[in-house]
């Protein structure tokens, strides 16, 4: 069986490769000597001038009774709607009308607004030529002085509505919503798109009519908990600070929410809710549910999220990678988890054979690497990276490269689909690449760049970023550090081990031998040592039984 959209062409003897605007026919409802109906196929509309007036083609099947198949999706209760608004037709210019109803309708699809939320706020369509809303969609509003309305005029077929003129009192002292002085938290949108958006999850939202709000619309959320969700743009971003200095003068709680600017197809600089809920409907809602459970009291969002029993989100497990030592995935439950975790020792001592065996374990578990160098070159990281698996110590392949061979060549090639290695990043550059990593290594912190000239308060404010990445990107991050001269802390910082979820010193007991010392650990038992055979031209580590500790060698 044929389409609805080819059963009709059939019906009426359309050629297949028709594209006008409206085809004429004979209007098959009433006795038609000339044609008085048309057929318009990109909006799926039949329109008889005479008597009959307009329908969907849905509709007129009905009428007809023509059988067709399912595979076009008609929304019925879209199309009745769509009908009321076509009122007397008779009575008005059809074709004008015509082209402003479909106007409206391709915004309404296209923003995927319910005709029922217009409705459920008043709103209405003015077809009546004598009116003077005639054109336009109108909704009422309450202002100080009684109702008021906004409309929105249709410029052309698929333009923007534009608000008409008001008088001054209206937009700038009032806020368009529906029982938010009922809430206690409130939602608050620019526009009124935005708002019908939102409102299919959320009724607790309201608009402020532009990003220009004033002291008289924060009076009306005087106390309140106020969640600013304007426009990803200058003017949004700027209005949200001016909004939320206003809502504190009237003892609100402000919280300004900003779109990711990943809903977007990165066409536009700006992002609103309805364009971030038309880009992916099902993900914004489930981002903007997050941020309010956020502050909400009780956890029981985030357990359903997190804790679902059977779920195979991949937001639901933790990011982890078994290290290959027994001793050492033992102390971590497993293997190094989301965090950050410091690792220190005296320069020299083999900090950077450790990162190669890391990087190493960590790629073949699928995890991507991103390891910066703040001391060693890139030549010389990949190098040691390929001693691993060379007959060639990491010397001899960093002075000659060609001598490297064909196997571990292989495996490096391989190895660099998931590692990359970068010198002398600053924050924000890892800040800009996070998302695309799982694992990231700063070898070593000390000398990352910071702002400022004060050392320890740079070293700071860099780990409290890195910090705030592994706990909200759900990142492995780990801070390679050398210690002080004559101490055993972090050197110039105190907040490495403050910040991190687990701590080790690496000190060295004879020429090969080294022991990793357990500081703090979040996820187990701290104080364990494990003690590490290492392979130093080759940058390979493996667990080793306690030597005799006849002599401790630095």
């Amino acid at each position: 069986m044929s389409s609805l959209t080819e059963t009709i062409k059939n019906r009426f003897g359309v050629p297949d490769f028709y594209d006008g605007e409206w085809y004429s026919i004979k209007c098959p409802l009433h006795n038609d000597d000339t044609p008085s109906a048309g057929l318009n196929f990109e909006s799926k509309m039949f329109n008889c001038l005479s008597s009959c007036g307009a329908m969907p083609f849905i509709a007129l099947a009905k009428k007809l009774d023509i059988d067709y198949s399912d595979i076009e999706t008609v929304n019925e209760d879209f199309n009745d709607f769509l009908n009321d608004l076509i009122e007397d037709q008779t009575k008005s210019r059809p074709l004008v009308l015509r082209k402003q109803v479909e106007a409206y309708t391709n915004f309404l699809l296209e923003r995927k607004i319910k005709p029922e939320t217009v409705e459920e706020f008043g709103g209405y369509y003015v077809s009546d030529e004598s009116h003077q809303d005639y054109g336009y969609l109108v909704v009422p509003y309450q202002t100080s002085k009684g109702t008021k309305t906004v409309r929105r005029r249709i410029a052309g077929n698929g333009d923007r509505f534009k608000q008409s003129p008001n008088d001054g009192d209206g937009d700038s002292k009032a806020l368009f919503g529906k029982g938010f002085n009922n809430y206690n938290t409130v939602i608050l949108v620019e526009g009124i798109t935005d708002l019908f958006t939102v409102w299919e999850h959320h009724k607790n939202v309201v608009a402020s009519f532009g990003c220009k709000f004033t002291k008289q619309q924060g009076y009306l959320l005087r106390n309140k908990i106020v969640f600013i969700l304007y426009d990803r743009d200058y003017e949004g971003f700027a209005g949200a600070k001016k909004a939320a200095e206003i809502l504190r003068e009237f003892n609100c709680t402000v919280i300004i929410l900003e779109i990711p600017e990943t809903f977007s197809d990165g066409t536009t600089n700006k992002i609103d809710a309805n364009s971030a809920y038309c880009f992916d409907s099902n993900r914004f809602f489930g981002w903007l549910q997050s941020e309010l459970n956020r502050y909400s009291s009780y956890d029981r969002a985030y357990i359903i999220d997190t804790f679902k029993p059977n779920s195979i989100e991949d937001s639901n497990k933790l990011c982890q990678f078994k290290t290959g030592i027994d001793g050492l995935d033992s102390i971590l439950n497993g293997g190094f988890a989301s965090g950050i975790h410091g690792i220190k020792g005296r320069s020299g001592i083999g900090k950077s054979s450790l990162v190669a065996e890391l990087t190493d374990q960590a790629s073949d578990q699928g995890l991507r690497v991103l390891s910066l160098s703040y001391e060693l070159s890139k030549r010389q990281m990949w190098s040691r990276q390929a001693s691993r698996y060379s007959m060639h110590n990491f010397a001899e392949i960093e002075k000659d490269s060609s001598i490297l061979e064909m196997e571990a060549f292989n495996k490096i090639n391989e190895l660099g689909n998931n590692v990359k290695i970068e010198l002398g990043w600053n924050i924000d550059q890892i800040i800009a690449a996070i998302d695309n990593f799982e694992v990231v290594i700063v070898d070593y912190i000390q000398r990352m760049e910071f702002e400022g000239s004060d050392t320890r308060k740079g070293i700071d404010l860099n780990m409290g970023k890195l910090s705030n990445l592994a706990r909200d990107k759900n990142k492995i991050i780990f801070i390679i550090s050398s210690m002080a001269e004559g101490q055993d802390n972090f050197k110039e910082s105190g907040s490495i081990l403050y910040m991190c979820q687990t701590a080790f010193c690496l000190k060295r007991i004879n020429a090969n031998t080294l022991v990793l010392s357990n500081e703090k650990n979040t996820r187990g038992k701290q104080g364990d040592n494990i003690y590490l055979d290492v392979d130093f031209g080759h940058q390979r580590a493996k667990e080793c039984s306690p030597p005799e500790l006849k002599e401790f060698v630095k």
